[in-house]
């Protein structure tokens, strides 16, 4: 009898070592240059949930030296109406953010490319962030 129970409990222990991987989720970035000064940026869950909300972050690609041109530049590119004195400072690992969003419902975002090389951020919270190069801006599209 204490076979049976010694089986069973090893069996019981191997059918949730293996389901507990499967049901984890893996944060997905996908990122399309639509050579038009735009990128779209789709983002997801490896197990199908929504990515509905999650922050975006684009980022210079490069450690934060204390200057700030980049974003000046870049609110500059999007027409921001920031008074370019009165602009927040924000970091994420160190690197300047650039702009920040949300994925709509759908898990979508369209981007305007900053002038110097960046980062695109999917910041699902710890564990679950992506970090892709996003596609450098060409001179047509200027």
């Amino acid at each position: 009898m204490k076979k049976f129970y010694l089986r069973l409990s090893l069996a019981m222990f191997l059918i949730l070592a293996i389901a507990l991987p499967i049901s984890a989720h893996t944060p997905i970035l996908y990122v399309e240059d639509l050579f038009d000064g735009t990128i779209y940026i789709q983002g997801g869950f490896s197990d199908g949930s929504s990515a509905s909300g999650i922050e975006l972050l684009i980022v210079e690609d490069k450690d934060f030296d204390g200057s700030t041109s980049a974003l000046d530049d870049y609110l500059k590119r999007i027409g921001a109406d920031t008074d370019l004195n009165e602009k927040k400072i924000e970091l994420f690992e160190n690197k300047l953010i650039l702009y920040k969003t949300t994925l709509d419902r759908f898990g979508e975002a369209i981007v305007t490319k900053p002038d110097s090389p960046y980062l695109v951020v999917f910041n699902g919270g710890v564990g679950h962030i992506v970090v892709k190069p996003g596609p450098k801006l060409t001179p047509q599209e200027i």
